[in-house]
């Protein structure tokens, strides 16, 4: 009687850690609803990148200098945070640049701005068009179309 005490406490024991690890595994493997929309209003509250994810009006990406070469008006590391928070599936964008569309006109140059970065392996890409001022200033306006490429 006195050995099977023990052993029964240490079964018992053994139960319960063993139930409460399979719940502790279980609430963490819980995805989160995504159609919270206090989360989808904390999304889109960062005011330096809300405009590149559509929720502020348009937003000074950059400028033209007299050689041509492009001066950045917003960091390039929060215009790739407001274009991982578009993808909103993982994706990890680590290179953004600013790029004339081959062919426009030399007049009216078209130019985009271009975030590069891979989720899971693959290749993803997403190019929105800049829209130009007459002082060479380009401006991303939240109506803009969103290019992307998956490979």
């Amino acid at each position: 009687m006195t050995r099977t005490l023990p052993r029964l406490f240490g079964l018992l024991l053994l139960g319960v850690l063993s139930s409460l690890l399979l719940l502790c595994s279980c609430e963490t493997s819980r995805t989160r609803e995504a159609s919270n929309p206090a989360r989808e209003a904390q999304r889109v509250s960062d005011a330096a990148g809300a405009s590149l994810s559509g929720a502020a009006s348009s937003h000074q990406i950059m400028r033209l200098d007299s050689k041509g070469g492009v001066k950045y008006k917003l960091a390039q590391s929060v215009m790739a945070a407001a274009l991982i928070r578009q993808f909103h599936d993982g994706t990890v964008i680590d290179r953004i640049m600013v790029r004339k569309a081959p062919g426009s006109d030399a007049a009216r140059p078209v130019y985009y701005l271009i975030g590069m970065g891979h989720n899971n392996g693959s290749y993803r890409a997403v190019a929105l068009p800049l829209h130009g001022t007459d002082d060479s200033t380009f401006y991303l306006t939240p109506s803009a179309s969103r290019y992307v490429i998956s490979g």
